[in-house]
């Protein structure tokens, strides 16, 4: 059953500092028709965050209707550094902790990337493996240079 939320209660499920309560993210305006927010990992990297609250309405949208995305951005662009880890997180009963949990995965992630320390130029991007075989859907962080890879649950571990 998808349940239904305001800006605020979305907002209260977002993180904040344990010892003074001041939030860790802002809202931005994006050229996404509703409610987006950015958590700051580095001076490069952020995790942008989509609410599924249209501009201007007091509710996400029913059944069926937007769900939240999150993923990691640069910085300065605000574009995609790479794969989402989820399309989306369904707005069911536990939407609060899958946020948190994704939100802490892809902060922990978004540590690993930044500038390439093998090219200095380019930012390093978080990729998914496509073709078939043993290392299929493994994801791993690589560089446009090419001279730089980690497989991610090798880099995490």
């Amino acid at each position: 059953m998808t349940e239904r939320f305001t800006k605020q209660q979305f907002e209260d499920a977002l993180p904040r500092d344990k010892e003074n309560g001041t939030p860790w993210w802002s809202e931005i305006a994006s050229s996404y028709p509703e409610y987006t927010y950015i958590v700051p990992v580095s001076d490069e990297v952020e995790i942008m965050i989509l609410s599924s609250i249209r501009l201007g309405e007091l509710y996400c949208g029913g059944t069926g209707e937007n769900s939240i995305r999150v993923w990691l951005v640069d910085a300065i662009e605000r574009k995609p550094l790479g794969v989402k880890l989820q399309r989306w997180i369904a707005r069911t009963a536990k939407w609060r902790e899958n946020l948190l949990a994704l939100l802490r995965e892809l902060y922990k992630i978004g540590t690993l990337l930044g500038t390439c320390p093998v090219c200095k130029v380019n930012q390093r991007r978080l990729l998914k493996t496509k073709k078939a075989g043993p290392n299929q859907d493994r994801l791993f962080i690589s560089c446009e240079c090419r001279r730089y890879f980690k497989w991610l649950d090798e880099e995490i571990s």
